[in-house]
């Protein structure tokens, strides 16, 4: 009798790479770019007799970033996504008690207190990098459990029934609202204060994936007409506050950005110093660019490793480099296209195309700014700019998207009836 031979996978096996093979391509190209990037943008750091970090420290931090971000997709890919389902409301509170210890113990950069450090090791992070992962694995969920009812109950309660029928209304609310619209509110709000462009991003994802998760129009309608009153609301305590208590918030900076935007002629000449200085680096670049480590404008660009890392990239890289990162996010958005069309569930499928489209869409945000088309955000390049929350939380989304995409190449997805993505039935005004 032949010997049974041992199936159980050895050592190399276990650490099998799955999952979509264009994304692994188009995250490693990514992190090439992020190296050039944040290498040569960072070398003016020799020019500067106030900085406190050569650039070669720099460099070699952002490579522990990036080999840390590597490591959480592996990590993560190798993870079935029932686990984030699993997880996502504890993922979800312990985001939300970071964000409240930032109000109490942040740490202030540039302005802002958006920052907490851990004790003992002395890094900082962004909690608000966190909560945005946490809201969209979250919100998949709760839109994935109500896939057989969502177009025919209200998830918001009409005007009518608030007024004429409350008890069917507060019903509404507990069942539907607030474990949907609810999550948006309290992610949003909890950013609002510190980081508006971060918010702004959160919101226009959650609201995508109210549209994706086939939420009726008269529901979304409803939703932002509660979201005006609830930001109206929010801003305008923000600004009695600050004038009771004569202390600082970030109603002034939102307000200059958006005037520098629509009237720079009424602002101070060095606060359009950076705008300036992202243009001309764009325009230096021409169509194959200065040439890497060859930018003149390193010594004139702040921030050009983070905020304008784009108007930076141009510059070195030209228009080719520009057309290059584009494609790339837009690649980030197509594979998980492809991805969602072969799941047919809808917590995975949300869950996808939620998480590609709060990169690409950060990515395209702060293209914009870098030329101009949009008012100063301070939100980084993904995956290219420097960064460690934010290298290591966008690499954590990656890798649930390869993790799913894993899972429909093994055909190891759930696929309950009541979360089926292709049931038919058209959306109900």
């Amino acid at each position: 009798m032949a010997e049974q031979k041992d199936n159980k996978p050895n050592f190399w096996q276990r650490f099998k790479i799955g999952g979509d093979k264009p994304l692994w391509i188009v995250y490693v190209l990514f992190s090439v770019l992020s190296i050039f990037v944040v290498y040569s943008s960072t070398t003016s750091s020799l020019y500067e007799a106030t900085t406190s970090e050569h650039h070669i420290t720099r460099f070699i931090k952002q490579m522990a970033y990036l080999l840390a971000g590597l490591g959480a997709v592996w990590a993560i890919h190798r993870c079935n996504y029932q686990t984030y389902g699993r997880a996502a409301k504890a993922a979800y509170a312990m985001s939300l008690i970071f964000m409240v210890l930032v109000m109490f113990f942040g740490v202030n950069k540039f302005g802002a207190q958006r920052w907490l450090k851990i004790p003992i090791v002395g890094i900082t992070f962004q909690p608000s990098d966190l909560l945005k992962v946490t809201t969209v694995v979250l919100l998949s969920l709760q839109l994935a459990r109500r896939q057989k009812i969502i177009e025919k109950v209200n998830l918001l309660p009409t005007f009518r029934q608030l007024r004429y029928d409350p008890l069917k209304a507060r019903e509404i609310i507990r069942t539907h609202s607030l474990p949907v619209f609810g999550i948006i509110l309290l992610s949003c709000g909890f950013i609002v204060p510190e980081n508006m462009s971060t918010a702004l991003l959160m919101g226009a994802t959650c609201v995508v994936m109210l549209i994706i998760g086939r939420v009726k129009w008269s529901d979304i309608g409803r939703f932002m007409v509660v979201t005006a009153v609830f930001g109206s609301v929010m801003l305008g305590g923000m600004s009695v506050m600050k004038s009771f208590t004569g202390g600082e918030n970030r109603t002034g900076t939102w307000k200059k950005r958006i005037t520098a935007f629509v009237a720079p002629d009424k602002v101070d000449d060095d606060y359009m110093y950076q705008p300036r200085q992202a243009r001309i680096a764009i325009a230096m670049g021409e169509l194959t660019g200065r040439g890497v480590g060859n930018s003149a404008q390193r010594h004139m660009l702040p921030k050009a490793e983070s905020d304008y890392a784009f108007a930076f990239l141009v510059e070195e890289w030209g228009l080719l480099g520009a057309v290059l990162a584009v494609a790339l996010y837009l690649w980030i958005f197509y594979r998980a296209i492809v991805i969602f069309n072969n799941c047919g569930t809808a917590f995975p499928c949300l869950l996808v195309l939620g998480l590609a489209f709060l990169i690409t869409f950060q990515g395209l945000l702060h293209m914009m700014v870098s030329t101009g088309l949009m008012f100063q955000t301070g939100l980084v390049l993904p995956l290219i700019s420097q960064g460690g929350s934010a290298e290591l939380f966008t690499s954590m989304a990656i890798g649930m998207i390869l993790g799913v995409s894993r899972q429909v190449e093994e055909r190891t997805l759930s696929t309950p009836k009541s979360e089926s993505m292709l049931e038919s039935g058209t959306r109900k005004k």
